[in-house]
């Protein structure tokens, strides 16, 4: 099933789950745009990621994206094998030392954050954490990295965040105010209690 994914889509929400959690990450790697700046390996607690970004568990590999359908903007999420060819896109090794702080550690849990992107819309999945264990937690997110440094929301990148302090600087589009209310996300058990 492709377009983003929706609150609604429970099994979907739960195929999810099943695949991440328990699976221990082995490799990361970014789809970039060859001309956007990024075709070089990241470092730092914020990364923007152009098209796609790919984890590399023993039973596959997850694949996360932006994608929208008609006026729904959110992430999909699905298990295509990293493959680019052509001028335009390389594939990058995720390298930096925030990320091999993960590398070799199990998910344990699965949080997902929604959001509401135009009035009278379904909600859509924004940003999907992942708890490693010994406490690690990364999230990526719609977004990019604006020129003050901190995160805006942006519907065709993406953003990951290895220090969730980086998203009370989050930024609505074009970075002209602070995200409004608390980036609330939905953990397991709140997911079946509501």
């Amino acid at each position: 099933m492709t377009g983003p994914v929706l609150r609604t889509d429970r099994a979907r929400i739960a195929e999810l789950r099943s695949a991440l959690v328990g699976g221990c990450l082995e490799d990361v790697a970014y789809g970039q745009s060859a001309f956007a700046g990024y075709a070089d390996p990241q470092d730092g607690d914020i990364h923007q990621v152009d098209f796609e970004l790919f984890m590399r568990f023993g039973n596959g590999v997850i694949a996360v994206t932006w994608d929208r359908d008609d006026r729904v903007e959110g992430l999909s999420v699905s298990t295509a094998e990293p493959y680019y060819e052509g001028d335009d896109t390389v594939l990058v090794p995720a390298m930096s030392t925030a990320w091999a702080a993960a590398i070799g550690r199990v998910v344990e849990a699965v949080d997902f954050g929604w959001q509401v992107s135009e009035t009278g819309v379904p909600e859509s999945l924004w940003g999907i954490r992942l708890g490693f264990s010994e406490g690690r937690r990364v999230v990526i997110a719609l977004g990019e990295i604006g020129s003050d440094g901190a995160v805006w929301y942006h519907p065709d990148s993406l953003v990951v965040l290895f220090d969730e302090r980086d998203l009370a600087r989050c930024r609505t589009l074009g970075g002209t105010a602070a995200v409004s209310g608390p980036i609330i996300f939905e953990t397991a058990t709140s997911a079946v209690a509501g």
